[in-house]
């Protein structure tokens, strides 16, 4: 009873705070002056010195104009104007035309009717003379590799396309099984030897939200950048990458959302992304499964001793719910205490206020006497712990050229986080045999790096690897983030890494059988040319194509036939790295903002 008295007092002080936001004008709405302003600021950025991060915030603040701008306004036709300019100035043409032709639907302007009309003539202009040179490439690029290659081995990559427009939920393949016991809780075991380059898990994220900083610069739906990005017609915090994604959005969660999610902006260090990601997820269950169902739902996994049984029926399914988010690992005496127990009674208060999700028929928030609210407190409570356990941070794949080192450009920028239900069980070592790939439509792919042994376990790195930060480093930050210590191999032995390291006499042996397997390897492929992995000793392998990310992954494989443990790492690092790259590049999504102009 005293619980429930204090909860009453939580939910009376939300209400008291929103009252406040709202007298001041801080819940923010569609608003003539807020575009305007956005949009001049993004004209004072304009006209500076550009480089790619101006370029970004240019963008950023043209489409929140766009974002704020009444439907049908004249200053929605202004910020779709302007955003046609960067577009045109930028290269990007089809883009441009896009925008041009929304700005011309809402204008009565026929000054700026006649201003777009003619950026959209030297559009068409601009890609017509693209159209032929492109055409001219490519007759040259395909009379220049004439019988350079064998399509055999084009063909036995990994077939990441396919996957990504395959992957509707979930596809685990049968090279592993989920097993669960005390040591390792849930984890995934390999039935058979996996390649190098097998893909072991993917699927679509339950849900995703992007970062405060990329709000209008990435879809709201599925964290794809998008260069035109479509406003909600309703709020000023969601856009889309497409009509699709925005309808998807707005069946599964925003019609629901879109009343609540401008008071969770109100104060962006209190209200923070996994609060509003944990918003989304109990909204898109309750719509899907019903309030009463997710209710039950809730009470049968906080009695079932470690889920196992459940994950491997939806698995089996072929789904993610609610329920296997639910099922995730959380723990629960980690809690801040105040900051948590107002986030949830500040997601009740708004869910009860502005909508009907909870109560058809809204009774007063104070008096209300059903066990169901306080029940949907401690899931909210529980969602939060397994958010801040098992999110993701989704980034998008790094297109520069400098392979190996570290990424001077700021390619690899987190874009948002995410909950991947199945892949959250696969367990963390700083030597690990995986790797995790952000793909476009909300794909999670994980693939093996090296060869991975039947009945070993599958792991994957939750943070530092061995090449990043010495055990003391790692252990510390395992230990304030997910509150374990490691004890993977390279832990228990205290594995060093060297870059550099220098070849022994017995490993030097070993590296020319390495080599000589290699180049057979090639011979049989009837690869002829100049192979970048053998002839360029510094490593600075610069070479991205198909054909070379076959010859990386083999390269990986003969590594752990050759080497063990610590020196089998500390060779296969440049051909992981080197992997990671090229599928981003040759599968991930396409994101390349010019640093000069």
């Amino acid at each position: 009873m005293e619980n429930r008295k204090h909860f009453l007092q939580e939910l009376l002080e939300v209400k008291l705070y929103f009252h406040n936001q709202e007298k001041t004008g801080n819940i923010f709405k569609k608003c003539s002056e807020v575009s305007e302003r956005a949009r001049k600021d993004g004209n004072q950025l304009y006209i500076k010195k550009h480089n790619k991060q101006i370029h970004q915030d240019i963008l950023s603040l043209y489409t929140k104009s766009i974002a704020f701008a009444p439907t049908g306004s004249e200053k929605l036709a202004l910020g779709y104007s302007n955003r046609s300019a960067l577009l045109i100035h930028l290269h990007h043409y089809e883009e441009c035309i896009i925008d041009i032709a929304k700005a011309l639907e809402c204008t009565k302007s026929e000054e700026l009717k006649s201003k777009l009309n003619d950026r959209k003539k030297k559009c068409l202009r601009f890609i017509k003379e693209r159209k032929t040179k492109l055409a001219e490439e490519a007759l040259h690029k395909s009379v220049k590799s004439l019988n350079l290659y064998d399509e055999e081995i084009v063909d036995t990559v990994l077939e990441l396309p396919n996957i990504i427009n395959s992957v509707k939920t979930l596809r685990i393949t049968k090279s592993v099984t989920l097993k669960y016991n005390k040591m390792y809780g849930r984890h995934y075991i390999a039935n058979k030897d996996i390649k190098p380059g097998d893909i072991i898990i993917a699927e679509k994220t339950y849900a995703c939200f992007p970062k405060l900083d990329q709000i209008y610069l990435v879809c709201s739906h599925c964290l794809s950048f998008t260069w035109v990005g479509i406003p909600c017609d309703f709020c000023v915090f969601s856009i889309y990458c497409s009509e699709a994604c925005k309808k998807v959005a707005r069946k599964e969660y925003h019609d629901i959302e879109c009343s609540v999610l401008p008071c969770l902006y109100t104060d962006t260090d209190l209200f923070r992304t996994g609060m509003r990601l944990a918003t989304r997820m109990i909204i898109k269950a309750v719509k899907a499964e019903g309030f009463q169902n997710v209710i039950n739902l809730a009470k049968t996994v906080n009695n079932d001793d470690n889920g196992t049984e459940r994950m491997l029926l939806d698995i089996s399914l072929g789904e993610s719910k609610f329920g296997t988010c639910y099922n995730l690992q959380s723990f629960p005496n980690r809690r801040q205490s105040n900051y948590d127990t107002f986030s949830e009674g500040v997601i009740i208060y708004l869910l009860f206020q502005y909508t009907n999700i909870i109560y058809k028929e809204k009774p007063d928030i104070m008096n209300i006497s059903d066990d169901n609210i306080f029940i949907l407190k401690n899931i909210l409570m529980k969602l939060g712990d397994i958010i801040n356990l098992n999110q993701y941070c989704f980034q998008s794949g790094c297109t520069c050229p400098n392979i190996l080192n570290e990424c001077q450009n700021d390619c690899n920028f987190p874009k948002g986080h995410f909950i991947a239900p199945f892949s959250s069980l696969v367990n963390h070592s700083c030597i690990p045999n995986t790797l995790m790939l952000n793909l476009p439509q909300r794909t999670v792919v994980l693939f093996a790096t090296q060869t991975i042994k039947k009945n070993e376990q599958i792991f994957y790195s939750y943070g530092p690897l061995l090449d990043g930060k010495d055990m003391l480093d790692r252990n510390s930050f395992l230990r304030d983030h997910y509150y374990f210590t490691c004890k993977c191999t390279a832990c228990k032995e205290n594995w060093s890494f060297n870059y550099n390291l220098t070849l022994n006499k017995s490993d030097s042996v070993s590296w020319t059988k390495l080599l000589l397997e290699f180049q057979q390897m090639l011979f049989a492929a009837k690869e002829f040319k100049e192979n970048q992995f053998i002839n360029n000793q510094s490593h600075d392998w610069q070479q991205i194509d198909e054909v070379s990310l076959h010859q990386a992954l083999k390269l990986s494989e003969l590594v752990y036939k050759h080497f063990k443990n610590q020196a089998a790492f500390n060779y296969n690092i440049r051909f992981r790295r080197y992997v990671r790259k090229a599928l981003y590049i040759l599968y991930g999504e396409k994101y390349d903002m010019p640093n000069q102009c």
